[in-house]
């Protein structure tokens, strides 16, 4: 429908001139236009905001638009139905043509490797998988359930060819097993990172999961951890829940606000949380905050923080000793 509106729109702004002031007549063979351009009872709700634009440029000019049958309109479709004048080259003279730009597309793409199209050639079919894809591809002829690794390539046997004894995807060159970790170490060259290495092999080999094989050989290699412009993502490890009430608290500090701060202290069983509001957030008053609110608690077995300097500091450290000779014996201080 746009497309039809389209075409009424360009024609109506291309002749501006002409028609601006006169009354004209739209046809068109595209009946919906019709109720959109042509009613008298104002443009349909439903109609997209694209044609409601071009409804809303219509209105300026006087005209009145008629549905003419595609058979009877075609002066208007002279040049997209005119008749073909040179005749059509054989079938197997353009698949040879094909044949031939696949050909220099698996030579192009085997000039950036450091293998050769022979030794793709012997490893390909030392594969008993891509012995069995070949055989499918030149047969047209797949098993309905594939199993194991054939099944990898089922899913893409419409794009796949077999171009001089090797086994084509699209336009890349499909690597047996033999050769991808040599393909791996040539595009790994550099240390182009995962990104750039997934466009170069995307460029001209393929492999099934050979992206995750990209993956690995990145995440192993020391220089492109240190170099790369992202850090490894590491899953997150929770921490477990404690047997019993104040065996573990978390604590840290928030603010400033309005000149004050407060340590938050919560209790990683019952999730209670204690709030101080100190002026200060040296070791000294974290000290004496912590022993005001252990004396209504008890101590704790371990202590939690961000490691901030008041919770390293020496003055806490007293602290700490007498947390282990009131209550446990191993407390633990993180």
């Amino acid at each position: 429908i746009e497309k039809e509106g389209l075409g009424l729109i360009f024609a109506v702004k291309r002749f501006h001139k002409y028609l601006f002031g006169r009354k004209f007549l739209l046809r068109t063979d595209h009946k919906p236009l019709l109720s959109i351009f042509g009613s008298k009872k104002g443009i349909p709700v439903h109609s997209q905001n694209r044609l409601v634009r071009w409804s809303t440029i219509l209105l300026a000019y006087d005209f009145d638009i008629e549905y003419v049958k595609t058979d009877e309109f075609g002066q208007a479709d002279a040049l997209s139905r005119m008749i073909q004048k040179t005749p059509l080259e054989n079938e197997d003279i353009v698949i040879a043509q094909v044949e031939e730009d696949v050909e220099e597309v698996l030579y192009a793409a085997v000039r950036k490797l450091p293998i050769r199209v022979k030794d793709i050639q012997e490893e390909t079919w030392k594969s008993s998988t891509l012995k069995e894809v070949i055989n499918c591809v030149s047969r047209n002829s797949w098993p309905k359930k594939p199993e194991g690794k054939l099944k990898q390539f089922f899913d893409i046997r419409s794009v796949l060819s077999v171009v001089q004894n090797c086994l084509m995807f699209k336009e890349r060159v499909v690597i047996p097993e033999a050769l991808q970790k040599a393909t791996l170490r040539q595009l790994h060259e550099g240390h182009p990172g995962i990104v750039r290495m997934k466009q170069l092999a995307r460029s001209f080999v393929y492999w099934p999961r050979m992206d995750s094989d990209i993956e690995k050989l990145v995440a192993a290699c020391t220089t492109c951890q240190i170099h790369g412009k992202t850090t490894r993502k590491v899953p997150l490890e929770p921490w477990t829940t404690p047997d019993r009430v104040w065996q573990r608290i978390h604590i840290d500090y928030a603010g400033p606000d309005n000149g004050q701060y407060y340590l938050v202290v919560v209790d990683a069983k019952s999730k209670w949380a204690e709030v101080a509001i100190v002026k200060s957030i040296s070791s000294v008053s974290t000290v004496l905050t912590l022993k005001s609110i252990f004396s209504t608690h008890g101590y704790p077995e371990t202590l939690v923080s961000d490691n901030g300097t008041q919770f390293v500091s020496e003055n806490l450290h007293p602290c700490v000793r007498s947390m282990e000779l009131s209550t446990f014996a191993r407390p633990l201080f993180i």
